[in-house]
């Protein structure tokens, strides 16, 4: 469920900033890197989630 959510919420500031940052300022180079940034947290986010499941498992 808050996986869910935080990709929600991922893909709509990665648009939202890509759209402005492009639009106002052209910084297409910074918007790749805010973008791979925010996928980087992603990832580390599900890796969390998967863990914190998994140990849940274990403890039961």
């Amino acid at each position: 469920m808050a996986e869910a959510f935080l990709q929600l919420l991922l893909d709509n500031l990665t648009s939202f900033i890509h759209g402005k940052l492009v639009l106002f300022f052209g910084f297409e180079k910074e918007f790749e890197k805010l973008s791979s940034m925010l996928s980087t947290i992603q990832a580390v986010l599900e890796d969390a989630q998967e863990k914190q499941l998994k140990d849940k498992t274990i403890e039961n």
